[in-house]
């Protein structure tokens, strides 16, 4: 509303808006006032706000500690344990027992380094890409094709792209000689990288660095004739973009070739085809060729055969673009999309049509200036198809930006991790097109466009930094194994819920006081959260995970097996015991269970209302006692009725 007010000529009403941010950002920050907090409460009040909508979300204060506790303190995790059911045999199982707080402090800078990494050196580079458009630069290209330009110019200095063009390559250096190190030394680790249909197309990451540093740095110093500068961006193009071409035809070659289902298929494969797109739009500004022709073949090459080179490179990168980018929307689609580390990618999205789009204007302007008799006009011809490119991005960005609203939270739920870099390259890429558009055209929503482009991916380039910064310091989240989601994550989720649910149990057992009915109906509800989990967890393992892994290594879950079987003779009866200590809790589950039934039976879900609820006396009193029942929730909209006569809901 601020910048609205700004550009709407009411920069009073803009500053009252922006100072009132401040405020509340001060409050928050140094007296701990939470301004929003504060209008939450009086709309859960006036009833604008429905009052079971956020409990989903809440937590309790102690809950919070320890998740902070959990993520940022070091737990002295027991290194892994080599396993090696038969020494003397090559095809006997061998594995590895580590903890998930080991796989979670286990930093290491060159063991673990990933490629997708290089999505830091990318949204780098592709910023200071936009941040060099967004110099005279632009106008000065513009003026070369025969276009007036624009008077009006953002005439950003130069300093900017520089400054961060220099960060990026310093970063892409460093990630690039521990990569390098990685291969000479766990080569196995970058060969099932390599082989991952995730992380495969990833690659083309670095590629693709390397030619936008050839843009950014064929003209650095101003002159492009006889200079050692240029020829080292022509260097840098070529070696980017041979290197990605080929990496391009080997990976179409492989998923021609193996039996792939739609699940392998994932959005990081577009990462290639806007590789080819970045290259098909950098070979003409850095004449990668460097061969000029006569009059007699200008009207079919254009001034060099460097658009022509460019014209391969955009073919079939803008026919994959259109081939996967229905592929991976079918998928986003119809699947679950579990992995929240994978949703990032979508972005790659935005990207693709703003780089397709910059890489059409550029071939198209370099052939039509050639014309001998009206270049302006032939030029301006391409300015159209720019166009349309630029608001197929900004309406994907608009819709992927509406995907992260909190009742849909397709996008931005986990915390902070390196997947969030897949952000930045296609905000500076729509960035770079919003630059461009207001130089060719000079329309005042252009230069808003542009502001905003830029504002946006600089802040999104800031805002990763800092958070990559902190994991750094915490060690954590970066520089450790990749997180493996897949079918069987959700077994590691059961693990940390038991491990978590016994201290907390313990401690409800040592605050019990048989004397007091609450303590013992509260000691005896979390107990049996405590079994069902159990038993869910180790009804699956044994009749699924073992029963298929004993089929290739007989005996080998035996003990576990066993190990489950003796738990819950032991669960059982401390089930017993705790019934016999608070008969009353019986009684107060099947209470809920009752209440459930009847919101279940109803035409549409209904809310559970407080209630007090009579019990029989505990053990060792002769006098009944009431508890006062409060589950607030609402049934979710997918619930059946056959799984609420079955009480699986319950337990939320």
């Amino acid at each position: 509303m601020g910048t609205g007010c700004y550009f709407g000529d009411q920069p009073e009403a803009g500053a009252v808006i922006l100072a009132c941010l401040v405020g509340a950002a001060g409050l928050q920050a140094f007296a701990d006032f939470c301004v929003a907090c504060l209008f939450f409460d009086i709309g859960l009040r006036l009833k604008i706000v429905p009052n079971d909508v956020f409990r989903i979300f809440a937590n309790m204060q102690q809950e919070t500690k320890d998740a902070w506790q959990y993520a940022h303190v070091s737990s002295g995790p027991a290194k892994p344990v080599h396993v090696d059911t038969n020494p003397q045999s090559r095809t006997a199982l061998k594995y590895k027992i580590k903890s998930e707080e080991w796989t979670m402090e286990d930093f290491h800078l060159v063991r673990n380094v990933q490629i997708t990494y290089f999505a830091v050196p990318m949204g780098l580079a592709g910023l200071a890409v936009a941040w060099k458009l967004a110099t005279s630069w632009t106008d000065t290209w513009a003026l070369s094709l025969g276009l007036p330009g624009v008077s009006d110019t953002l005439d950003i200095p130069t300093i900017v792209y520089k400054v961060v063009g220099l960060i990026a390559a310093f970063v892409y250096v460093v990630l690039a000689a521990l990569y390098l190190i990685r291969f000479l030394r766990f080569r196995r680790k970058v060969l099932k990288e390599w082989q991952c249909p995730l992380r495969g197309a990833s690659f083309g990451m670095a590629t693709i660095c390397l030619m936008l540093f050839a843009f950014l740095v064929y003209d650095v110093d101003g002159d492009v004739d006889n200079k050692a500068v240029p020829n080292f961006g022509r260097a840098l193009w070529w070696i980017g973009a041979v290197g990605h071409m080929a990496m391009t035809v080997v990976k179409f070659g492989e998923w021609v070739g193996k039996r792939l289902e739609l699940e392998h298929v994932h959005v990081s494969w577009m990462i290639l085809p806007v590789g080819n797109l970045v290259a098909a739009m950098v070979a003409p500004l850095v004449d990668a060729l460097a061969s000029r022709h006569g009059a007699a073949t200008a009207a079919v090459y254009g001034e060099s055969l460097s658009v022509e080179l460019g014209s391969f490179y955009f073919s079939f990168g803008y026919f994959m673009w259109l081939a996967l980018f229905s592929i991976t929307l079918l998928k986003v689609l119809t699947t679950h999309n579990s992995d929240e580390s994978i949703r990032t990618l979508t972005f790659v999205w935005v990207a693709a049509p703003a780089v397709a789009g910059l890489a059409d204007l550029v071939l198209c302007a370099e052939r039509e200036k050639s014309d001998v008799v009206a270049p302006a006009l032939s030029v301006a011809q391409c300015l159209p198809t720019f166009n349309q490119y630029l608001y197929l991005a900004i309406v994907m960005l608009l819709g992927l930006s509406w995907s992260a609203m909190p009742y849909i939270a397709f996008l931005g739920r986990a915390p902070f991790n390196m997947s969030y870099w897949n952000f930045v390259f296609p905000l500076a890429a729509i960035a770079a097109a919003c630059v461009v558009y207001f130089a060719t055209t000079g329309f005042l929503v252009g230069r808003v466009f542009a502001i905003v482009g830029l504002v946006a991916a600089s802040a999104g380039a800031f805002v990763a930094s800092m958070h990559t910064l902190i994991l750094l310091v915490h060690r954590r989240g970066i520089f450790t194994p990749m997180p493996k989601f897949g079918p069987l994550a959700h077994f590691n989720l059961l693990h940390e819920a038991i491990r978590g649910a016994i201290p907390k149990l313990t401690d409800t057992l040592t605050s019990m006081d048989a004397a007091n009915a609450d303590s013992v109906v509260r000691f005896a509800l979390e107990f049996r959260d405590l079994q069902v989990v159990h038993e869910e967890h180790s009804n699956h393992e044994d009749a699924y995970i073992f029963k298929l892994f004993a089929e290739f290594f007989d005996g080998h879950t035996r003990k576990y097996n066993d190990d489950h079987s003796r738990d819950h003779v032991l669960l059982h009866k401390m089930a017993d015991q705790a019934r016999a200590l608070a008969p009353a809790s019986h009684h107060l589950h099947h209470h809920l269970h009752h209440r459930l039934h009847h919101a279940c039976t109803g035409s549409r879900p209904q809310l559970l209302r407080p209630t007090h609820v009579s019990l029989p006396p505990p053990v060792g009193s002769s006098d009944r006692w009431t508890a006062s029942v409060s589950p607030r929730f609402r049934l979710p909209a997918h619930t059946t009725r056959d799984q609420c006569r079955r009480g699986r809901v319950l337990n939320d």
